[in-house]
């Protein structure tokens, strides 16, 4: 797939923008997520599910509110899109120490209200998770999971075998910089590379990758308002 495969962008009134690849249509939400509309797949990836936990497990202070505003976007956009299954393209959870017993109960609850399929497909910091939590209902996938001529894998990287539809990844926590003057903004990004579109973290707690995308290349940024093209970027004004 080339460039030349994005059928038409829409930016939606709820500023999410819709983009088309492969045929296929894309909801590219503020939320740094993307809703596929036509199998009603809510994907995500880099969720760090316990990173808080695990970092006062070390003895490392971090509010608990910061995995509960994330725990709660993901809710509002699983009440929001009503998908069928919620698919987590890798690093669903921090580490095994991310496990604590407030963890487990919260998503556990919040889990019985989703009704959906939830499953992962393996990511690094999941390999320190020998099993998930049973009452969570969550399947782990290994490699990818492939869903007509589109592939989901964690990272990019680990795709050895050939590959002609859209491979859909995350683990690199894609941003972009954008200079504003006298202030300077870091940004996630959707980062669209011919065949490949890879997603930012959904967790608001991680540092990112900066991208500079080539002419043939597109990034999507999500601010907290829109999702704008980079190019695009020139009239944002922080908020």
């Amino acid at each position: 797939m080339s460039h030349h495969n994005i059928r038409r962008e829409r930016r939606l009134p709820n500023g999410n923008m819709r983009i088309y690849l492969e045929d296929q249509a894309f909801e590219l939400s503020t939320d740094r997520c993307i809703y596929w509309l036509d199998e009603s797949w809510l994907i995500l990836s880099d969720l760090h599910l316990g990173k808080d936990e695990s970092f006062r497990y070390h003895g490392i202070p971090i509010p608990g509110e910061v995995g509960e505003r994330d725990l709660d976007r993901l809710e509002a956009n699983i009440k929001k899109f009503n998908p069928k299954r919620v698919v987590v393209a890798g690093d669903f959870i921090h580490h095994n120490s991310s496990l604590s017993t407030h963890i487990i109960r919260n998503f556990a609850k919040r889990r019985k209200s989703w009704e959906c399929e939830f499953i992962v497909v393996e990511g690094n910091h999941d390999r320190h998770v020998p099993e998930f939590p049973m009452v969570w209902n969550v399947h782990r996938v290994y490699g990818s999971l492939i869903k007509s001529n589109v592939r989901l894998i964690h990272d990019l990287g680990e795709q050895h075998d050939p590959w002609n539809g859209l491979t859909i990844s995350g683990h690199l926590h894609p941003v972009v910089s954008v200079d504003l003057g006298l202030t300077q903004l870091i940004l996630p990004c959707y980062y669209l590379q011919g065949s490949s579109l890879v997603l930012p973290a959904f967790t608001s707690f991680s540092t990112g990758a900066k991208v500079e995308p080539l002419d043939h290349e597109r990034a999507y940024v999500a601010t907290r308002r829109k999702v704008l093209e980079r190019r695009d970027l020139g009239s944002v004004q922080p908020s």
